[in-house]
């Protein structure tokens, strides 16, 4: 008898049957087993791929607000930029002083004339430094004179006078600083000229200003406009003196005060907004005194 019929023959028996049925519920414990790790796979699989993905997804996120906050930066950057070139560009556009003056008044922090200053070494007296200074800004005021509107000037030369003027501190030029105020000014030396007589302080420059109105306007009706719209222009800024200006005028001689309305009022429609409201201010405040 072959092995087969006699295993045939033995799963009859009651023995046979019970070890059968053992073999059966033990290969269906083993296929739910694995049914269950593989479903347990599977499960981790899909939580891992999904865990990937929210990863990814938070990532792209990520990179796109870091890439849209670089975008956002970058434009802020360019358009700083462009406002701060295009500020070059109008301030380079209009040499100042200019008829529309964009800044007030303002302070130098420049050295003492190395003319004036006397050689190492050497002590002069208090008399004989004042009388060499004289000398030496009556020679500044002479070649200023020579060379302020001639446009073949030597360029060194120029440079080296615009600097020694721009040193110049005291009232006691103030009669050649207002005489500089002259022609076209190829050399910038009559708005440097200005520039020194608006660095004395306002209780000297305005009634010096209004005083010596006829007599600049004889001379250049321009730099009169000038001079007094850069006074005007400090309106409602910190160094302010319209009020100053406008009480000086008040009480000026007629002539003087009514050349000063009248070169304010002829230049208005050549201004921009800005500047024309605070001419209009000025001649409004000047009609109630």
């Amino acid at each position: 008898m072959g092995a087969r019929q006699q295993e045939k023959l033995s799963s009859r028996t009651p023995a046979g049957k019970k070890a059968a049925s053992k073999k059966k519920a033990a290969s269906k414990k083993g296929t739910a087993s694995k049914k269950k790790t593989a479903s347990k796979k599977k499960t981790a699989s899909k939580k891992k791929a999904a865990s990937k993905k929210r990863t990814a997804a938070k990532k792209k996120t990520a990179s796109k607000k870091k890439t849209a906050s670089k975008k956002k930066t970058a434009s802020k950057k360019k358009a700083a930029s462009k406002k701060k070139t295009a500020a070059k560009k109008k301030t380079a556009a209009k040499p100042r002083p200019a008829m529309e003056p964009a800044s007030p008044k303002e302070t130098s922090t420049r050295a003492p004339s190395a003319a004036t200053t006397p050689p190492s070494g050497t002590t002069p007296s208090s008399g004989h430094r004042k009388t060499a200074v004289k000398q030496t800004d009556a020679d500044l005021f002479q070649q200023l004179g020579t060379v302020a509107n001639d446009p073949k000037a030597d360029g060194r030369t120029i440079r080296s006078l615009r600097k020694r003027l721009a040193r110049l501190r005291g009232q006691e030029h103030m009669g050649e600083l207002f005489k500089l105020l002259d022609g076209d000014d190829p050399h910038r030396l009559a708005a440097e000229a200005l520039c020194v007589l608006e660095r004395m302080s306002d209780e000297i420059y305005i009634p010096a200003l209004v005083k010596r109105a006829p007599a600049l306007h004889g001379r250049s009706s321009r730099w009169l406009f000038i001079a007094l719209v850069r006074v005007v222009n400090t309106r409602a800024r910190t160094d302010d003196c319209t009020a100053l200006f406008e009480d000086t005028v008040a009480k000026a001689a007629p002539k003087a005060r009514a050349l000063i309305e009248r070169s304010l009022r002829d230049h208005l429609g050549a201004m921009t907004p800005e500047v024309r409201e605070a001419i209009e201010v000025t001649l409004a405040s000047l009609a109630d005194e």
